[in-house]
């Protein structure tokens, strides 16, 4: 019933080396709820100590197990406050109240994540709908971040057998799962946010093979459940952003910034620019002046024509507003994409819902093919959808339509371009199609005192096969489409320090290697090897110059299998863009 006390353990999972963090959240939470349990293990067996109840594990225990124990240790009726012991959260104390007090007041839920950074199941691609009040979202999944079960879901995690599981993962799958046939809920929760370390000391491959022998467990039911939901994440996270085209300055965040790219400047010199897996494409913005060159490491390269197929066709932009809404071009402001062509749409607070077209319709003509749509977006204090939709010209009946939900967690801070990737394909057809995009601006309640703003960067639409590449691509481009043949093209060589893009007196930076060391290093395993850096970072794995996916780097080695390369030959280490290695 709503109000009813149900109590709540706060577990949190520590090993080696995380007594310290382990420690500092058992502090914070004593005496905040009910209890507080920590389960450790460290190679000596040595006993660790701190506040709340300690439990030693064997120091072969990783999640799966340690997991049991705690389940084994919370008493029937209570619910648990799963934490990772290197988990970060500026106020751990509000943090469970939060769990506690949702708990009481919706026993509906069965489930519980805050929002997470560096997790398999970031909230854009999981949210499923919002609630009507506290800041909630369904989610069709979670990660072992962070996470409150409540008892009847925890009854049904003590009930399955985790001998085999040692490494933990399925028990989110198990509880989603459980809860879809259970009537319970599992919901996001944007008003909470925890941090955590883009890493992990374990090979994927073991985990997913010991998660699917664990989930055979489930019953038929939840078993539906589980792979409808797993069909459904692959197709989102591929349509959008499987391939997180991210549209981000492909400058490296760590050069200097003393040298960066001035954007009004570029913006002055050019209309268009791409620079994908080292190949860089560039348009003029009047072919009449001094003509573009471009110079790596001091030396002049060739620009060569474009053929039109490979260029990218830029949407333009024309929002039909409603009365009260306010359309700009922020290009280059201080909210913007960075190196995007940047459209805001500022709302009043009471706005929603309302449908807003964001251009004309676009005819994709008959040889185009399989095509891909690009954008990015971001959302500030609003709600709302993308809604795309296609059909043939000839056949205006049956039209395809696809929305895609806004990412409510958008920073503003442009440093970090922490735009939502929007990559949506669409299917090649026998004659023409017809294109159109609306935003969907839904209601806030309760409404906020300042405006709900949206952000769209101007969308690309370019062939499929360009667009499902591993590299993320810089595009630069202005607000007006640029014509096919004013386009040229040049190859940056492997390991170019410094890309400069020269009109006459103008110099303008493009690329510059920064100053991440990374290497791929063989272990004594034929075909196994390890990739890391000196400081985190993403990077792309090329072999033989191919890019073939991505990885994210840290002084803690990433395992790689390459069975291919036994000597580590043809393998590097490019930024996202596949145009400069890290050395």
């Amino acid at each position: 019933m709503p109000g009813e006390h149900v109590p709540v353990i706060c577990a949190v999972v520590s090993w080696r080396g995380m007594h310290d963090a382990a420690a500092a959240i058992a502090s914070a939470l004593d005496g905040v709820l009910d209890g507080v349990l920590v389960i450790y293990s460290n190679p000596e067996g040595a006993e660790e100590t701190g506040a709340g109840q300690w439990i030693r594990a064997d120091e072969a225990d990783f999640f799966g197990r340690k997991f049991q124990r705690l389940a084994a240790e919370i008493p029937p009726g209570a619910s648990m406050l799963l934490i990772q012991a290197d988990a970060g959260c500026d106020d751990w104390p509000a943090l469970a109240r939060r769990w506690a007090d949702l708990l009481g007041r919706h026993p509906s839920i069965g489930v519980w994540t805050p929002e997470i950074d560096n997790t398999a199941y970031p909230f854009s691609l999981t949210a499923r709908g919002a609630w009507d009040e506290d800041g909630l979202f369904d989610v069709a999944q979670t990660d072992g971040i962070v996470l409150g079960l409540a008892p009847r879901v925890l009854d049904r995690l003590r009930g399955l057998d985790y001998g085999e599981n040692n490494l933990g993962w399925g028990i989110d799958w198990a509880a989603m799962s459980f809860c879809a046939t259970a009537g319970l809920s599992v919901v996001g929760d944007t008003r909470v946010q925890v941090s955590h370390p883009p890493s992990r000391g374990y090979e994927g491959d073991a985990a997913g093979r010991q998660m699917n022998a664990f989930l055979t467990q489930l019953t038929p039911s939840e078993a539906g459940i589980r792979d409808r939901v797993q069909r459904d994440l692959t197709l989102a996270g591929k349509e959008r952003s499987g391939n997180v085209h991210m549209l981000v300055s492909a400058y490296r965040h760590d050069a200097d910034d003393t040298d960066a790219v001035d954007l009004a400047r570029l913006a002055e010199t050019v209309a268009g620019l791409q620079l994908v897996a080292g190949n860089l494409m560039v348009a003029p913005r009047d072919p009449a002046q001094a003509p573009l060159m471009v110079e790596v490491d001091g030396e002049p390269l060739p620009l060569a024509p474009v053929a039109a197929a490979a260029v990218p066709v830029v949407v333009p932009l024309a929002p039909s507003v409603p009365s009260g809404v306010v359309c700009r071009n922020v290009t280059g402001q201080r909210w913007s994409c960075p190196g995007q062509a940047t459209w805001s749409l500022t709302c009043p607070p009471t706005t929603g819902p309302v449908r807003v077209p964001l251009c004309a319709p676009v005819t994709i003509p008959p040889g185009a093919g399989d095509v891909t749509l690009l954008l990015g977006l971001g959302v500030h204090r609003g709600f709302g959808d993308l809604q795309v939709e296609w059909h043939d010209l000839d056949d205006p009946g049956a039209a395809t339509r696809h929305f895609v939900k806004l990412d409510p967690v958008f920073s503003g801070t442009r440093d970090r371009g922490d735009y939502q990737a929007v990559s949506l394909r669409i299917p090649a057809s026998g004659g023409a199609r017809l294109m159109s995009l609306t935003l969907c601006v839904w209601p806030v309640n309760p409404a906020p005192r300042d405006p709900l703003v949206y952000f769209v960067t101007a969308p690309l639409l370019m062939p499929t096969p360009l667009a499902e590449a591993p590299e993320t691509p810089l595009v630069v481009t202005a607000p007006d489409a640029v014509a096919p043949g004013t386009w040229r093209q040049t190859r940056i060589p492997p390991g170019a320090s410094c890309v400069d893009l020269v009109a006459g007196e103008h110099r303008v930076p493009i690329l510059r290697a920064g100053t991440v060391r990374a290497q791929v290093r063989a272990t004594k395993t034929p075909g196994r090897f390890e990739a890391l850096s000196d400081q985190p970072c993403p990077a792309l794995l090329c072999l033989d110059g191919r890019p073939t996916r991505r990885l994210w780097l840290s002084p803690f080695p990433t395992p790689l299998t390459l069975p291919r390369f036994p000597g580590g030959k043809g393998v590097a280490l490019c930024d996202l863009t596949g145009s400069a290695v890290l050395r």
